[in-house]
């Protein structure tokens, strides 16, 4: 799903399982950050947003 607002800019550089992978709710792999913690934000269905910082 290619953003509107792209098309004919970007969109041809970009294939459809970037922007699948981008539009995901699973996170990508990363490595585990030195300080222990990552921070995770959250929206719900009315667009609150709450950060909230883990200890990983």
């Amino acid at each position: 799903m290619v953003p509107k607002r792209w098309d004919g800019i970007d969109a041809g550089r970009q294939s459809e399982a970037v922007w699948s992978a981008l539009y995901s709710t699973v996170s990508r792999p990363f490595a585990r950050p030195a300080s222990g913690k990552i921070a995770v934000k959250v929206i719900n269905h009315y667009g609150d947003e709450v950060l909230k910082v883990l200890g990983v």
